[in-house]
């Protein structure tokens, strides 16, 4: 599969930020503007780049490039990303907020945005929309 100028882009930024000696931190939002932008899921992006042995990981407003030998310890923790609203004392996710945030994002969009995201939905694999409904049915039995 040819690669995007997203896939493209990410790989130029990440090596000129050392990776792969190093664990490179990009900011979360440019890369998902870039890939909707591009039409191109990021999800897939990640996907590309990790079978190029480039692994990323979402982590809050971040997304962390590092080899598949390289593990995720102090050498990022010092740039820790900002404190996540949705996690509570304990570190776990505040699922209650979660709830209220989604409903509260999907009546902000307009009629376009509601068709993107729909054909997003449309564009997941199988397996993607039971790992959806799976989380569901466990938020579900959590608010029981």
């Amino acid at each position: 599969m040819e690669s995007s100028s997203v896939e493209i882009s990410v790989k130029q930024i990440i090596k000129k930020n050392g990776f792969p000696e190093k664990i490179v931190r990009l900011p979360f939002k440019p890369v998902y503007d870039s890939c909707k932008k591009s039409g191109v899921g990021l999800r897939e992006i990640l996907n590309r780049l990790e079978e190029e042995d480039i692994i990323g990981e979402i982590q809050g407003d971040y997304i962390l490039f590092r080899a598949p030998n390289k593990r995720i310890d102090s050498e990022v923790s010092e740039n820790k990303p900002p404190a996540n609203e949705f996690k509570n004392p304990q570190g776990f996710p505040d699922l209650t907020k979660l709830s209220a945030l989604g409903q509260d994002y999907l009546s902000k969009l307009n009629p376009e945005q509601i068709n993107q995201f729909r054909q997003m939905m449309e564009n997941m694999s199988e397996e993607e929309k039971a790992k959806i409904m799976e989380l569901a049915k466990n938020f579900e039995n959590m608010n029981k």
